[in-house]
């Protein structure tokens, strides 16, 4: 499953490149997974767009300081928490990685992050967070199979077994927390 979709066009394709369904970041689109990623560093702003949407849209958090982090991270309606090359440095505290593995939150990083920073966050993934690996296309030349994300992850030291594990089974596990 790709966790990340920015255009309902690229859903034909999915299948054709090794995807059995992909999240539609579209709120208003009647695809049968919808999320939304709310960027964000005032609580209170988040508060106000995350109340807005309907229960069945999947609420993706990217927190740009740690105070928007820990909120984040206490909100039941946040699904995961979405690292890129503007909020990466969340993840160099020990003190936040402890709150995001107490809290159980997946961790979702953009293929088109630098590979620095993809670099940087395998080894975390082993010893404290669930990963999440999204395309997050607009188009198909920034669309990803799970091979080819499987093979980057690898070239950038993770193992196989787990490179496997993060692209195949931990989006699964993204709609089962999405559920319960």
């Amino acid at each position: 499953m790709e966790t990340c979709i920015k255009n309902p066009a690229l859903f034909p394709i999915l299948k054709k490149i090794g995807y059995s369904e992909g999240i539609l970041e579209e709120v208003n689109s009647q695809s049968r997974w919808r999320r939304v990623t709310i960027p964000f560093s005032d609580p209170e702003g988040f508060r106000r767009r995350a109340s807005s949407f309907e229960k069945n849209v999947l609420v993706f958090a990217k927190p740009l300081n740690r105070q928007a982090l820990r909120y984040a991270l206490s909100q039941e309606r946040v699904i995961a928490i979405t690292i890129d090359n503007d909020n990466w440095m969340l993840l160099t505290r020990r003190a936040s990685l402890n709150m995001i593995r107490q809290q159980g939150k997946l961790v979702e990083v953009y293929m088109s992050a630098s590979s620095g920073i993809i670099f940087k966050v395998i080894p975390l993934a082993y010893k404290w967070f669930n990963v999440v690996f999204s395309s997050c296309a607009s188009d198909m030349t920034q669309l990803w199979p799970p091979l080819s994300k499987v093979n980057y992850l690898v070239i950038h030291g993770a193992d196989e077994e787990e490179a496997i594990r993060w692209v195949y089974d931990n989006p699964s596990k993204l709609l089962l927390y999405a559920s319960s």
